[in-house]
């Protein structure tokens, strides 16, 4: 599994770009946003909000 940290309020379509490229490549990814706003801006990578803590129901589809 490869971890990107990203801010998704500003980088989100990038930081999905490259998760797609990851998980071309046959491995899962798990995308951590360190953004500071609520805004998201990415479309269907798994998702580990920093703002609500790295407890399980906290991952997401974006």
């Amino acid at each position: 599994m490869a971890a990107i940290v990203a801010t998704l309020d500003t980088k989100g379509r990038e930081t999905a770009y490259l998760a797609r490229v990851i998980e071309q490549w046959g491995r899962k990814t798990l995308t951590i946003d360190v953004g500071t706003s609520n805004r998201r801006n990415s479309s269907d990578a798994r998702v580990v909000s920093t703002r609500r803590g790295l407890a399980g129901n906290s991952c997401k589809r974006a």
